[in-house]
Parts: C-alpha cells; sequence; structure tokens
C-alpha cells in the first residue's frame, strides 16, 4: 500500500477527537481520488467526515466533506450527484468565508457545466476560480483552470481566448517543474506528476494550432506532448501523440508517413491494452487508406474500429466511424447501407454533442441526397453542416462541406453558386496547408473557369499552386502537368537550380540538358523557351514544345505572367531551403542514371546503384532483399523510374498487409455478382498493365496465391476472382522481402519454381549498422529536407550529436533515422541539432553501457529480474481490469496490503490520456 495512505489510515485509528479525525479522512479521501486509486474507497471515507460534520454541526468540516464529494462524484461519472454536493459546499464556503473550498466548489461546477454545454456559466466559475488562486498564490491550482478555461472557450469557438489561457497554464505548469527541479520539496509535486500535468498542456496546444491552421505548430506541440509521455513511460499517452501527428501528416498529403505513424499508434495501444486509442487508430488508418483509394483495406480498419468502439461503449468514436463507413459505402455505390449508418451517426452526434462528427455526417447525407437528385435536401444537410460549426473558425471540416456542396452544385450546373463554395474551400484549405483537398479543389475549380476564360484560368490554378510553398521536386512536376493540361504539349521540361531537370513527355536526356543551358526567350510556332530569372539571378528555364498549335495563343504578356509566377516561387524555395546557386552541383555532361532520395557511397551501396543501373532498362524480374525500413520500396521505384516502362503505371502491393481472403482479389480483380452487392473491380495486376508492380513482403503470400503468381509470370495471364474470361496483361514484377526464402522453402513455406523465377536478379540493401560511413550523408539530406517541410533553419549537427547518430544500432535502419531527424527538427531549440534533440537514442545508448560496464554478478541481476516481472504483473492485472483495484487484487491471488504495498514500491500510478483534456480540480 501507498505509504502517505497507511500513514494517514494509522493517525485516523488513534485520533479520539471527531473533528480532528474527519479531517484526517477528507485528506485521505482526497489523496486516493487524485492519485486514481480505489474510488469507492475515497468516497467511504468523505461520507464519514460528512457524518462527523453534520452530528457535530460543524459546517467546516460538512463543506470540505461536501467538496471532496463532488470532485469524487464527478470523477466516476454521476454529475447529478456532484453538483449537488459542489453547490452545498459553495453555499457554506460564502458562510464562512473559505476561500479554497470556494474555489474547489466552482472549479467541479465548471467541469460539469462544460459537460453539460452550459459554457457561459463555466466560464463564470472558471474565472472566479482563477482570481481566487491567483489571491491565495495557489499555482498549481491556476495552471489547472487556465486549462479548463482555455477548453471552454475552444467549445464557444473563441480560438484566440482559448490560445490564451493554454499557453498561460503551460507556462505557469513550467515555471513549477523548475522548482521541483531546482529545490526538491518546495512544491508538493514531484517530477512524473507534474510531467504528466505538462503533457496534457502540450497536447491540447497542439489541437488547438491544429484548429488554428498552423499544422507546423500543431506537429511541434504534439512531438513536446510525445517527450514528455516518454519520459513517464505513459503507452496510451504515447499512442494518443502518434494518432495527432499522423492525422497531421495525413491533412498535409503525407499519407505514407500517416499510415506510418498511425501503424506505431495501434502497436503502443495493444502494449498498454488502451482500447480507446487502438479504436482512434484503426479510424485513422480507415481514412488513410480511403483517402489513397484502397476502400478494402479502409473498410477492413473501419470494422475493426466500429467492434472496439462498440465493445468500449464510445460514443464520440462510435459517431465518428459511422459517418466515415457511410462515406466510403457511398463511393461503392452501397446506397442504402449508407444512409442507415448516417443516421446511427447523427444520433449519436447529436446526443453527445460532438458538433464536428455532426457536422461531417450531415456533409455526407448531402452527398447521398445529390446521389438521388433531391437537391432541396441535400441543401438543407449541407447547410446545417455549415451552421453546426459556425463560430469554430475556418476549420478542415468545414473546407470539406464547402468543398463537396460545391462539387455537387457544379456537376448539376448551378456555376455560381459552386464556384463561390469552391473558393471559400479554396481558401480554407490553403490556408491550413492541407495539400490532397487543395489539389482537388483547385482542379475542379481550374476545370470550371477554363469554360469561361481559359487564360484566366491558367493564370489562377498556377498562381493557386506555387502558393502551397512546395518543395522544388514537388513543384516543378505539377506545374508541368498543369500546364500540359492547358497547352496541351508534347514534351516539357522544367529545370531549376541547376538540380536534375524534371521532364513531362517525349524527349531524351541529351535534349533536357542542351535546354537547361539556354537563359534567353525563344519562341517559335512548335517551342517555348521560357528563363525563370528574378533580380539578376537566373533561377531555371520553364520549355514547352509542341506537334500541333497549342489550344492557347502564347503571347508576350501571357508568357511574362507565367515567367513571373514560376520565378518568385522559385526565389522563395531558394531564400526558403538556402539554396546556393554558385555551389550548386553542375549538370554531367555524359547523363548518368538518377537515383533520387537514394544516399550513400558506401561499398555496399555502390554496388547496389552499380546493379541498379545494369538492371533498369531490362526486363528482368528482381528480388530486393533487405530488413524493414532499408528502402526496399525506394530501389523498386527507381528501377521502374529508369526502364522504359517508366512512363506507365508503378503499382505497389503490400502482401502481408493485406488479408489473406482479400489479396487475391486485389491482385486480380473481382467479377460482378461474385458475391451479394459486390460490383466489378480491377485488380492491381490490370492497373499495372505496361508498368511494373511490386510486390512487397512477398514471404508472407500463401502457397495457394504464390501458384497463381506463377502462372502470371510464366504465362501473362489470369482471371478475375469469380470470372471465366482470361485477361493478359504485360507487367515487370518487382519483390521484396525480409524474410529468407530459401529457409523458408526448406520449411515448405515458399514454392521453389517461384523464387527462381523471382530471382533472375538479386540486390540485397544493407543494413544501417553495416554503412555507417553513410549516416553522415543520410542525416544531412534528412536535416536539408525538413527544415524546407517545417520551414526551420537548422544548420547542422553538433559533433556530440553526431556521434550519437553513430553510435547508435538503428535496428529500424534508415526509415528509423528519417523519423528521428524530423524529430530533431521540429523540436531543436538551438542552430543545430544537439543531444538533447536525440534525447531516446541517448537514453538507449546510455542504458546499454551501463548494462555493458556494470556487469552485475547473478545475486544482483536476480533481484532485479524479479522486479521487473513483479511490475510487470501488476501492470498487466491493472490493465485488464480497467484500473479496477479490487477486481486485479481477487485475480493477483495475493491480499489486499500485500498488493497496495506493491503498488507503492514501483511507484505505480494510473495515467490518463487526454483529448482536448479536462483537469479535476
Amino acid at each position: 500500500m501507498d505509504e502517505r495512505i497507511t500513514e494517514l489510515k494509522e493517525k485516523i485509528k488513534k485520533e479520539q477527537s471527531p473533528i480532528p479525525k474527519a479531517i484526517l479522512l477528507i485528506e485521505l479521501a482526497n489523496y486516493i481520488q487524485s492519485h486514481l486509486f480505489d474510488i469507492r474507497e475515497a468516497e467511504r471515507y468523505a461520507l464519514q467526515a460528512l457524518t462527523i460534520g453534520k452530528d457535530n454541526k460543524d459546517m467546516r468540516i460538512t463543506g470540505l466533506a461536501q467538496g471532496s464529494l463532488a470532485i469524487i462524484y464527478w470523477r466516476q461519472g454521476k454529475i447529478d450527484e456532484a453538483q449537488e454536493c459542489a453547490s452545498k459546499a459553495l453555499k457554506i464556503a460564502e458562510v464562512t468565508k473559505d476561500k479554497n473550498l470556494e474555489g474547489q466548489a466552482c472549479g467541479v461546477l465548471g467541469l460539469i457545466q462544460e459537460q453539460r454545454g452550459e459554457l457561459d456559466s463555466a466560464v463564470k466559475h472558471y474565472e472566479r476560480c482563477l482570481s481566487l488562486y491567483t489571491e491565495l498564490g495557489n499555482e498549481l491550482l491556476l495552471a489547472t483552470h487556465y486549462n479548463n478555461l482555455g477548453n471552454v472557450f475552444w467549445d464557444k469557438g473563441d480560438l484566440e481566448r482559448a490560445l490564451d489561457a493554454h499557453q498561460k497554464s503551460l507556462v505557469i505548469k513550467e515555471r513549477l517543474r523548475d522548482q521541483v527541479l531546482k529545490t526538491p520539496g518546495a512544491v508538493d509535486l514531484d517530477p512524473i506528476t507534474i510531467s504528466r500535468s505538462i503533457s496534457i498542456s502540450l497536447n491540447n496546444l497542439g489541437l488547438l494550432y491544429e484548429d488554428l491552421g498552423d499544422l507546423e505548430k500543431a506537429i511541434e506541440f504534439f512531438y513536446r506532448a510525445l517527450v514528455e509521455k516518454e519520459k513517464t513511460n505513459d503507452l496510451a499517452g504515447i499512442s494518443a501523440c502518434y494518432n495527432n501527428i499522423g492525422e497531421i501528416y495525413q491533412k498535409r498529403g503525407r499519407l505514407d508517413k500517416a499510415i506510418q505513424l498511425f501503424e506505431q499508434a495501434v502497436k503502443t495501444a495493444e502494449l498498454a491494452n488502451a482500447k480507446p486509442r487502438k479504436a482512434e487508430a484503426f479510424g485513422n488508418l480507415g481514412n488513410a487508406y480511403f483517402l489513397a483509394g484502397d476502400y478494402i483495406r479502409s473498410m477492413n480498419y473501419y470494422i475493426e474500429d466500429m467492434n472496439l468502439s462498440l465493445e468500449i461503449e464510445d460514443k464520440f468514436e462510435l459517431s465518428e466511424v459511422y459517418w466515415r463507413i457511410a462515406e466510403l459505402l457511398l463511393a461503392t455505390k452501397e446506397i442504402t447501407e449508407a444512409f442507415n449508418f448516417l443516421q446511427k451517426s447523427l444520433a449519436l452526434s447529436s446526443e453527445i454533442g460532438a458538433k464536428k462528427n455532426e457536422a461531417s455526417a450531415y456533409r455526407v447525407l448531402g452527398k447521398y441526397y445529390f446521389s438521388q437528385n433531391d437537391l432541396t435536401k441535400a441543401k438543407s444537410a449541407f447547410e446545417r453542416g455549415i451552421e453546426l460549426l459556425e463560430g469554430m473558425g475556418k476549420c478542415y471540416e468545414l473546407g470539406k462541406i464547402y468543398f463537396d456542396y460545391g462539387s455537387s452544385l457544379a456537376e448539376t450546373g448551378i456555376r455560381d453558386t459552386a464556384l463561390r463554395f469552391l473558393r471559400e474551400a479554396a481558401d480554407i484549405f490553403r490556408k491550413l496547408e492541407i495539400v490532397q483537398e487543395s489539389e482537388a479543389v483547385e482542379r475542379l475549380l481550374f476545370r470550371l473557369e477554363v469554360e469561361k476564360d481559359r487564360r484566366v484560368a491558367l493564370i489562377k490554378s498556377l498562381s493557386s499552386l506555387t502558393s502551397h510553398l512546395l518543395p522544388i521536386s514537388e513543384l516543378a512536376p505539377k506545374c508541368l502537368a498543369l500546364l500540359q493540361d492547358m497547352l496541351t504539349f508534347d514534351a516539357g521540361v522544367f529545370f531549376a537550380f541547376e538540380t536534375r531537370p524534371f521532364v513531362l513527355g517525349k524527349i531524351t536526356k541529351e535534349e533536357a540538358l542542351v535546354v537547361c543551358k539556354r537563359d534567353e526567350l525563344i519562341l517559335t510556332p512548335q517551342s517555348v523557351n521560357l528563363p525563370l530569372r528574378l533580380a539578376g539571378h537566373n533561377l531555371g528555364v520553364l520549355y514547352l514544345r509542341w506537334e500541333k498549335p497549342p489550344p492557347l495563343s502564347l503571347d508576350s504578356s501571357l508568357l511574362e505572367t507565367i515567367a513571373n509566377i514560376l520565378s518568385l516561387a522559385l526565389e522563395h524555395s531558394r531564400t526558403r531551403i538556402g539554396v546556393r546557386i554558385e555551389s550548386a552541383q553542375p549538370i554531367s555532361q555524359k547523363p548518368l542514371p538518377h537515383f533520387e532520395g537514394i544516399i550513400g557511397k558506401s561499398p555496399k551501396m555502390l554496388e547496389v546503384f552499380e546493379t541498379l543501373q545494369r538492371v533498369a532498362p531490362t526486363k528482368a524480374s528482381v528480388l530486393i532483399l533487405g530488413e524493414s525500413g532499408t528502402g526496399k520500396e525506394l530501389i523498386a521505384q527507381t528501377i521502374h523510374r529508369q526502364s522504359p516502362r517508366a512512363q506507365r503505371p508503378f503499382v505497389t502491393i503490400n502482401c502481408a498487409a493485406i488479408p489473406e481472403t482479400l489479396l487475391e482479389s486485389e491482385l486480380f480483380g473481382i467479377e460482378k455478382g461474385t458475391a451479394t452487392g459486390i460490383s466489378a473491380r480491377i485488380g492491381k495486376f490490370e492497373q499495372a498493365d505496361g508498368g511494373t508492380v511490386f510486390l512487397d513482403e512477398i514471404g508472407d503470400m500463401s502457397l495457394a496465391l504464390q501458384a497463381k503468381l506463377l502462372r502470371v509470370l510464366e504465362e501473362k495471364r489470369f482471371e478475375r476472382v469469380g470470372g471465366r474470361k482470361t485477361i493478359a496483361v504485360d507487367v515487370r514484377i518487382i519483390a521484396a522481402t525480409n524474410k529468407d526464402l530459401e529457409q523458408a522453402i526448406r520449411q515448405g513455406n515458399f514454392r521453389s519454381d517461384l523464387f527462381y523465377r523471382l530471382n533472375v536478379v538479386n540486390i540485397h540493401l544493407p543494413p544501417l549498422r553495416e554503412r555507417k560511413e553513410d549516416i553522415p550523408h543520410l542525416a544531412n539530406h534528412f536535416l536539408r529536407k525538413f527544415n524546407e517541410e517545417v520551414e526551420r533553419s537548422i544548420k547542422g549537427f553538433t559533433k556530440e550529436a553526431m556521434d550519437i547518430l553513430l553510435a547508435y544500432s538503428w535496428p529500424g535502419n534508415v526509415r528509423e533515422l528519417e523519423n528521428t531527424i524530423e524529430r530533431a527538427v521540429i523540436l531543436a531549440r538551438e542552430e543545430y541539432i544537439t543531444p538533447a534533440d536525440l534525447a531516446p537514442l541517448g537514453r538507449i545508448l546510455s542504458e546499454k553501457a551501463q548494462a555493458t560496464e556494470a556487469k552485475p554478478a547473478l545475486e544482483t541481476q536476480l533481484p532485479k529480474a524479479k522486479a521487473r516481472l513483479e511490475k510487470d504483473y501488476i501492470l498487466r492485472l491493472l490493465a485488464r481490469y480497467n484500473w479496477n483495484v479490487t477486481q486485479a487484487v481477487k485475480a493477483s491471488g495475493i491480499s489486499r496490503s500485500q498488493f497496495y504495498r506493491l503498488l507503492a514500491k514501483y511507484q505505480i500510478q494510473r495515467s490518463k490520456t487526454h483529448f482536448n483534456s479536462q483537469e479535476p480540480v
């Protein structure tokens, strides 16, 4: 049992006087509830104190007991009982002039009113708390009520006042931590408690900055929250941070990164047995795959989310996953089922006051009614969604409603109104830097405006595209694609900063190199060479060539405007990422294959490059071997880009990520009517016809599917699932695995004939620990990349930081290094990355060094091992029974007193994950 609890219980036993005994009972009840021990035990002690206070007609004791019970009942979800006790405590406080009791009662009433949606009353009570605790000098409770006041302003849609309140809360908490660290005992707080409290503020500020549209700030605060969660080993909180960071990357169009984070959130939630966080991660994975157009995988994750949320009765998560499933069903033409799920979402969202989910459900309902040609009901649904989001600023959900409303109106020919909503959506997505949706709305605006004025549409779309401040590697191909849509050229070259030229269409590398050297305007009926320069700096060249005349007259005015737009974008990129033209690498006169994103000068990587150069131009199948995170997919993409199939599709299939029952239809497609409600769908092999299929994690494919894949390799033909028609395809196969396939053959898990068919050319990617000389090059490459992405100007790494990178073994290989540098860039406070920015690696290395140096004797090791097992056993029991100590004690087979001694011995306290988190008073 906790020492403090034992001490208080001993004092209570010895105390004979009723009033001092009641004070001890209240202190014990408050300690138990604040440390999240057995809440019913806390209630029992508070009720004993209340009885003593009433029997002795002691108003002060009665008030303190009522205040303690108010918090206890609020924690238990007994809102009516909590309000009654808090109201009684407040009346007594006003009579006795007890400001501490008044603050406690007002704080609980604020929590209750916020929960009930009575926001103005909640603000008044929280502001009264701030006044009282400022007067009393209680900084911890002052910080707590700034946090809760910020949440109410947030709910009211007053984001600026919410931001101010949460920032004040964080400043106070960090000041308290400084006091705890400098003078232990100066404040009645331990470092773990204050770290947890700080993580709540950091998480809330991240969510708030996300709503304000400052996604870079949001990511920074989520990562800072993650650091605090890691300090306290709060696995559920770590999972929540992964979810939050992943959602930001998803909004910015980085679906691969988002999926990686959501998968990590699932794993961490499983370790913590945190089912709400696991459900949230499943829902996020479903949404990411929905945005990627992978509807099968999306539905699988949505179903996992729904089932888990039903199990734990998480109404908020259910209200969200219901409308997400409905939107997916609409996309797959399952109209009736979509409507049923929408009704569930709307009912739940309204019941719990989840306005964003309710608005999103109305958005999807609007799409449903448009699909049924009921324009009146569709208009009503969209406008109800907009009404629900009033006061929340230009949030992402509002942009989605404007986009879908405008898109639907455009389909029905209501052009002017459609343009108005679409421009509103474009403004929101641009402000929030939501890349994928921005591009979608700009494409639609372009299509609508081109019908009116092609020149104006071109200028608007080009201006909008360049306003997103994309890196050159993204800006150049997107600009070429836009110009190709408008001007229908046959070949185009975009060259900037003496990097490699970006090419679209049929043009040789020799021609592209010649174009890059031109610095004068050349305009002929068949081509235009447009220099891009600003303030005397030559920034690049745009070259376009036609076989037939372009559909738009290219006069000097239009060309000058295009040049100005592109030059401004390039100049901004140059100054933003620190590109120095004079020190840039010149283009080789003898063009070499370009291995974009593959960094390495070690002998092992040079061998890989040599193999790539030889195999890329051929038709040979390739098998890529290597540990997870070594870059197998990047190698496969490079082979495709350097092959004659470069202009055809490159299709990736992760054989381990797709359930076995669905993988065959994913590969080969499915015929209509194979099962009830199933419509025809082409598979990945048909999508990739003429191009390349990359089969990742091929070692996880079943033997039955291996046989079918072998037939495709040998005969270049297959049938869809449920179909009889033979379909011929021309695809190149590149496969990858981190498994030993030859061992799998010996064990009977992999076909030898398929192995030899795939293993025509073998590329082995070395793990990062075997090519440590590449780490500085990779680290600096990722530093430049993330400097650009998050608009930082970190200059490099200190020697000590680089030593840590070189000393670490990198079990996650290049992917882990990339994630580590990204996190360091976001968290760095100095001009250079320091060891403090690489804290997780430093801790791992330190622990390994201590283990190596200490080499403790067996008699020392055994007690430590026993302690680890004991602590792990207790944590697992508590997690299994949702921290119900009584149930955990019964299951443990040990006495209750022994169980509490173990809790105290290992300093086990319950940690809570907060989403827009309230803090109890």
